[in-house]
């Protein structure tokens, strides 16, 4: 799934595009990049736009993400 991922200083944002077919892995990469720029930036505003997205990973694998979200802090 092709994303990108972006600090926009004067909203004081980090943006997520992504487009196509989504996974899991992909969920987890898009979220260890937005901690990275939460932590250079000290930035507490994120804008996800997965509007143009398609998820085909089993449900099961998605309600597995938000305990990779309490590990990365």
């Amino acid at each position: 799934m092709p994303w990108q991922i972006e600090y926009l200083p004067e909203e004081e944002t980090v943006v997520i595009v992504s487009t196509g077919e989504t996974t899991p892995q992909d969920s987890v990469a898009q979220t260890d990049a937005a901690i990275e720029l939460q932590a250079k930036y000290n930035v507490r505003r994120f804008l996800l736009d997965d509007s143009q997205t398609h998820v085909t990973a089993p449900i099961v694998d998605i309600y597995g993400l938000p305990e990779n979200y309490s590990h990365s802090g």
